[in-house]
Formats: C-alpha cells, structure tokens, sequence
C-alpha cells in the first residue's frame, strides 16, 4: 500500500494543509525548509516512478538527466 500511502503524503503536503504539514515538520526536523523540500523530493520521484512516460520530463526538471534518452 506505498502508492496510496505517498498519493495521501503529496495531497497533505501540496495542497489543502501545506502549513500544518510544515508545522508538524518543525517540531521533528526543525528547520521547515528542509522539510518541505524533502518532502516535495520524495513526491516528485514517487509521482515519477508511478508514471513512467513522463519521468523524463520530471527528470530534466529537476536537473537530473533521464536514465534513457
């Protein structure tokens, strides 16, 4: 149940409760920055690796360069 798991973890933190996520974040982690980028990290491989025709394009946004070309 990972997908369904992460899907839950991106929505909180994207869109209807990007504050409280953070908010939980700075009492474990401290600084929210790091926090919120990590977590939009995760989300972003997760989506990728969910959808495999647009990891590419995922890839390059990231400034990483796609495995295949």
């Amino acid at each position: 149940m990972g997908e369904s798991r992460l899907e839950t973890y991106c929505k909180s933190i994207i869109t209807d409760s990007i504050s409280t996520s953070i908010e939980k974040c700075e009492r474990v982690y401290v600084n929210s920055f790091w926090c919120f980028g990590l977590g939009m990290l995760i989300c972003i491989v997760g989506l990728m690796l969910k959808q495999p025709k647009s990891s590419s394009e995922g890839l390059t946004l990231i400034g990483l360069t796609p495995l295949d070309s």
